[in-house]
């Protein structure tokens, strides 16, 4: 039986904006949503970094940024160990025992498995019953993905920016059913 559904692809392909698709469509029948989200932000055309939203708290920060300096670095940009904790490993450790129906874990990547509470929490939340809906990057970039990736309980869609609709659609069809169907 599925329980864990993750997304990959490029940047830019569409992952995140797929997943707060399949959020919306779960909450309105009635499921209940735990976890994090991350998106970017920028200064007109310039992508400056990237924030953390805790999903039931609604408490934000910043998980990295190209004014951040830190001693964990991802490209350009500095992470914020502290918000990364603070903000996104509380979110998924309360998610391990509160009433929630699905986690959503945005993302699994290189900026997050910094923190080794962060590598922990997940591993925990993917050997608890939790149903998981994340998104990793397409390279294995750290043991966690590949472990994650070859569990049986575990289905993994790839999209990338020429995705057609017809695709989306269809992956989004089979999150949902195969998550309202329990």
């Amino acid at each position: 039986m599925l329980r864990i559904f993750l997304i990959t692809g490029p940047p830019a392909s569409g992952k995140t904006s797929l997943l707060r698709e399949i959020i919306a469509f779960l909450e309105k029948h009635g499921k209940k949503i735990s976890g994090i989200l991350c998106e970017e932000f920028r200064e007109g055309n310039i992508r400056k970094g990237f924030r953390l939203f805790d999903i039931r708290s609604k408490r934000f920060g910043i998980l990295a940024s190209v004014d951040i300096r830190s001693p964990f670095r991802v490209s350009k940009y500095g992470v914020n160990i502290k918000d990364l904790n603070d903000i996104g490993v509380s979110a998924l450790r309360r998610a391990l025992i509160d009433n929630s129906d699905v986690v959503v874990i945005d993302e699994i990547g290189k900026m997050e498995l910094i923190s080794q509470a962060f590598v922990n929490v997940v591993r925990d939340l993917v050997e608890s019953k939790k149903t998981i809906i994340g998104i990793i990057p397409i390279k294995i970039v750290h043991p966690i993905i590949k472990e994650i990736r070859e569990r049986s309980d575990t289905k993994v869609f790839y999209i990338d920016r020429y995705t057609v609709q017809t695709d989306r659609e269809r992956i989004f069809k089979f999150i949902v059913d195969s998550i309202l169907r329990d």
